[in-house]
């Protein structure tokens, strides 16, 4: 990585700024993606998450959007930070190239840091200077890794099924995964293995022929970040119930259960 820890500037903040910025913590901010560090996919992602992101007062994935006011370029000497993969076989080169006048060259999973702690960060403020969930096939460029959390995940103090997702899906997001809405687009499904939706989604991997994806349970990803490394999980090998269309179990009453939410 660049021996430079700033990120985007921050400008002074009066109360008022401050009350407005609180939904576009990026405002006048210009990123420019470095080429073959992300692809098509996960540049879409990236881009949208630094223009708008999940109100953090309701659950992921059902949420209104808030801005984060982000504009994207695909000049760089127009941008005001580049954004970069640290595990992408090309960063030595983008290191190599950078100069010392330009734009800062900063970590992709930066976005998503600022966002989960409603406020704009430094480079140097983040907890891991380089991604921890980031795809191990090196002939795929070490992409960032595309995960779908469950609402079906255990809880480790949370008050119900959407806020032990949206404390998972945080974590997954500030090391460096993009989440995703859909089954079908994840490398890594997040679910409680003794959930009976488990056996529904596992059915409908092995019925679409999803062979690359993997499925992990919450303290997996806890463990990573813990650990600040990725042990890619066996393919999965047990069977399930067949339906390609489920949608998740309904999230019980608070109180109701360790955590995982009932099947019918």
């Amino acid at each position: 990585m660049t021996s430079e820890t700033a990120g985007p500037s921050r400008k002074p903040e009066t109360a008022a700024a401050s009350e407005s910025q609180s939904s576009t913590l990026l405002h006048g901010v210009n990123l420019f993606f470095a080429p073959q560090h992300f692809d098509q996919a996960r540049s879409a992602i990236l881009t949208a998450n630094a223009q708008v992101r999940h109100s953090s007062t309701i659950p992921p994935f059902r949420a209104d959007k808030q801005a984060l006011g982000a504009t994207t370029t695909t000049q760089r000497n127009e941008a005001t930070a580049v954004i970069v993969n640290p595990s992408s076989d090309y960063m030595r080169t983008e290191e190599l190239e950078h100069k010392p006048s330009g734009p800062p060259l900063v970590p992709y999973h930066w976005i998503a840091c600022c966002q989960h702690a409603d406020k704009r960060l430094e480079v140097s403020e983040l907890a891991h200077a380089k991604p921890v969930f980031t795809h191990p096939d090196r002939s795929a460029g070490n992409q960032p890794l595309r995960v779908w959390v469950s609402v079906n995940i255990h809880r480790n103090g949370e008050a119900n099924a959407y806020d032990a997702q949206k404390v998972v899906t945080a974590t997954v997001e500030q090391g460096g995964g993009v989440t995703v809405a859909k089954r079908a687009l994840a490398d890594l499904l997040v679910v409680d293995f003794q959930s009976k939706f488990y056996q529904t989604v596992f059915a409908e991997h092995k019925k679409a022929g999803r062979d690359h994806q993997r499925f992990v349970e919450r303290d997996w990803v806890e463990a990573c970040v813990r650990q600040e490394k990725m042990k890619w999980p066996a393919r999965p090998v047990a069977e399930g119930e067949e339906d390609s269309m489920a949608e998740e179990d309904p999230v019980p009453e608070k109180g109701k259960g360790p955590g995982r939410p009932t099947g019918k």
